[in-house]
């Protein structure tokens, strides 16, 4: 049995995904047994660089038909939202943040509200700031949501985020978490910002700075950054074995191509259910004939050079006989295929972390 909670979390830069795209991509994760979607794309205005103004009726119009359909797929919703450069002015923006976040939970009606601080310049009492806005916001939401999640902005072992986002400040975990109910959740991508695999030591290691009750952020098969977004990633998830139980929560960040995405986001439930690798290679090769119309053996040979070293390693060749094979197949997940050869799918230089 599965006891930590599965589910995708879209919140890549970039263009955020079409609702009919994201809708289809629930009933996948309904259809796989998955367990949530968390609505967080960086580029969705109203929830982050807009987050202050007030919520316009056709964002809140598209949240209420996603948590609606979640809701029919039985599947949990949620929403992320960053309030970026909050901590410089707490006082008079909070209650803006408050209103923006019961606002849309009464119309929602969410499980899950991801608090994000992920991708900011630090400031020097950014977590004594932070855990007040954390305090504030849980007791207005509690009659409203049941999990919060905080997206801490040291998020990961790694070194690239200080060197990014300033110095961590001497006590920051000590800090964000001071007083704190201990159902807030803190979001966690491995040891690295895109983590190869992520272990139960890992977990034992942040779960030292900030408590138990850890989510994972997985950054896996996202391909939103500048040293990424040149490639399909499609093989399964590497490691994170024995995680069962172990964290709140597992959410998958997936890519940009909302369709392909489906090829790797399948194998994560396969790996805390303890299947082996053939069964798990079984499963994929379903999908991937739903995905391509039982024409999947025709594309799989690129699959390998497009996750390793990406479409630019492509010759000009391989690359017209790859579009000729895609232009065959009527499906989305073709087309996307295609928009990646075409560059459509575009690097948002906002994200720095890669």
């Amino acid at each position: 049995m599965v006891k930590t909670k599965l589910g995708v979390i879209e919140g890549f830069y970039g263009k955020p995904y079409a609702q009919n795209d994201r809708l289809d991509l629930c009933k996948f994760l309904s259809d796989n047994k998955f367990d949530f979607y968390i609505y967080a794309p960086k580029n969705a205005s109203f929830l982050r660089n807009k987050w202050q103004e007030r919520l316009k009726k056709e964002d809140l119009d598209e949240q209420v038909i996603l948590s609606s359909t979640l809701n029919d797929l039985n599947l949990h919703y949620g929403f992320g939202i960053s309030p970026l450069n909050i901590c410089k002015d707490y006082k008079n923006l909070l209650p803006k943040l408050i209103e923006k976040c019961v606002s849309l939970a009464k119309k929602t009606h969410p499980t899950f509200i991801a608090l994000l601080f992920d991708d900011i310049k630090i400031e020097e009492n950014e977590g004594m700031i932070q855990n007040i806005i954390i305090k504030d916001l849980y007791e207005k939401l509690l009659p409203f949501v049941k999990n919060i999640i905080v997206c801490p902005t040291f998020y990961s072992q790694d070194p690239i985020l200080e060197k990014v986002f300033g110095k961590m400040p001497k006590n920051y975990f000590l800090n964000l978490k001071d007083g704190l109910n201990k159902d807030i959740s803190f979001f966690y991508t491995g040891p690295k910002v895109l983590s190869k695999d992520i272990t139960k030591d890992d977990l034992k290691e942040f779960q030292q700075h900030l408590g138990s009750n850890i989510s994972i952020w997985d950054n896996y098969p996202v391909n939103d950054g500048q040293k990424i977004c040149d490639k399909i990633y499609t093989k399964p998830f590497n490691g994170r074995s024995s995680l069962n139980n172990e964290c709140f929560l597992h959410a998958i960040n997936p890519m940009l191509e909302c369709s392909l995405s489906k090829i790797s986001i399948c194998t994560l439930k396969d790996i805390y259910l303890g299947k082996s690798d053939k069964e798990i290679q079984e499963h994929q090769n379903s999908v991937l004939n739903k995905l391509f119309l039982d024409k999947a053996e025709l594309v799989k040979p690129f699959f390998e050079i497009l996750q390793n070293e990406g479409k630019s390693a492509l010759t000009e060749n391989k690359k017209a006989e790859l579009l000729k094979i895609l232009k065959a197949i009527d499906s989305k997940a073709s087309l996307e295929m295609q928009l990646y050869l075409q560059d459509f799918y575009k690097f948002d230089k906002a994200c720095l972390t890669s």
